[in-house]
């Protein structure tokens, strides 16, 4: 007969097997991307006039994510935004957008924070030379001493598209949406 040792073999077993599995899938999913930009036709992406439409597109991509929860542990169970098939926070929504466009960007953001997004993009603006679709990054120092600081102190990341596209710093019932015109 098997013992206990057998059974908790079998279960760890199963565990590290549906591990492997979804590691595998992510992985397949990586290099099937990888391979779509690779064959993809060598565009001049300096020119203004694909950098205005791709700027266009950033936006207009945004937008389709207006009302998307910010996380599903601040949303009651049972509510709509709980019950939500995606959640964004400012950077998932930026590597969101850049994944859909990532043909026209030809390249794909990693899972990391703004202040990778930052490093990525190192260029300084003043706010008069800002065009639609630019990145503001904001920093700050988190007052909660459990929160965990972040390199540049960087804490939030939003869209210009003329007016401010945000999502709450505060993510309580927090959806994206825009400044309201009359700030």
């Amino acid at each position: 007969s098997r013992g206990l040792g057998d059974v908790q073999k079998r279960q760890g077993k199963g565990k590290l097997q549906k591990m492997f599995e979804k590691f595998r899938n992510i992985r397949m999913h990586q290099l099937k991307v990888q391979k779509e930009l690779d064959v993809m036709e060598k565009v001049d992406r300096s020119s203004k006039e694909f950098r205005d439409l791709l700027r266009t597109k950033f936006i207009e991509t945004a937008r389709k994510y207006y009302g998307v929860p910010y996380a599903k542990k601040f949303h009651k169970p049972g509510s709509e935004l709980r019950k939500s098939k995606l959640f964004l926070d400012c950077c998932g929504l930026i590597r969101q957008i850049v994944y859909d466009l990532r043909k026209d960007f030809g390249f794909v953001l990693q899972r990391y924070n703004q202040a990778y997004q930052h490093d990525m993009l190192p260029v300084k603006l003043k706010f008069e030379e800002m065009k639609p679709g630019d990145l503001i990054f904001y920093s700050g120092t988190y007052l909660d001493k459990r929160c965990i600081r972040q390199k540049h102190d960087l804490v939030h990341v939003e869209i210009y598209i003329g007016c401010l596209l945000y999502t709450s710093p505060s993510p309580r019932d927090a959806t994206l949406s825009r400044m309201p015109s009359s700030a």
